[in-house]
């Protein structure tokens, strides 16, 4: 999942912190165009994303983590 923090009716924040409550093993790519400090993230919602981008990225950037991440879940079902 490529997760905006800035969205309507539910922030990205709540949206992680739902998931992690419900146990998701989905990979969550954190995007926002403002500071995210990672361990704050972290005590708020209690999960850390595999990775934070600020906005604007890079696409290349966005591809790389999510080919990374895909990758890795490979080799972990393997």
């Amino acid at each position: 999942i490529v997760l905006d923090l800035a969205m309507p009716e539910m922030t990205g924040t709540e949206t992680f912190k739902r998931l992690n409550q419900m146990g998701s093993e989905i990979p969550v790519v954190v995007a926002s165009g403002f500071l995210v400090d990672a361990q704050q993230f972290e005590v708020e919602t209690g999960g850390r994303p595999y990775q934070i981008f600020s906005k604007p990225y890079q696409l290349s950037e966005l591809v790389d983590k999510i080919s990374e991440i895909r990758e890795s879940s490979v080799a972990m079902a393997s």
